[in-house]
């Protein structure tokens, strides 16, 4: 699967940790366009996958098309951080 947006875990609140695990431990980093390999999508919130061809086999989790689509409903454009690009000033 192609990632159509960049996800960094260590900025997002809703992920799900243990107090001796960081996000980063956890969540699985990539950038828009990498390729991703879903390893499990049984929960509905949170799938495992691993960056293809990135030559290390880690395995971590990424939220789930659903969850993202719910997070974008919910938050006003002018007010998602995560998601938001801008050049210059512009959107």
């Amino acid at each position: 699967m192609r990632a159509l947006y960049s996800y960094d875990p260590s900025e997002d609140s809703l992920l799900p940790t243990c107090p001796s695990q960081t996000p980063q431990d956890i969540g699985l980093k990539f950038e828009k366009g990498d390729i991703l390999q879903i390893v499990d999508q049984s929960d509905p919130n949170w799938w495992q996958a691993q960056l293809v061809g990135s030559g290390a086999k880690r395995t971590g989790l990424i939220p789930s098309q659903e969850l993202e689509e719910r997070r974008k409903a919910f938050v006003r454009q002018e007010y998602d951080y995560v998601h938001k690009i801008g050049i210059c000033g512009t959107r």
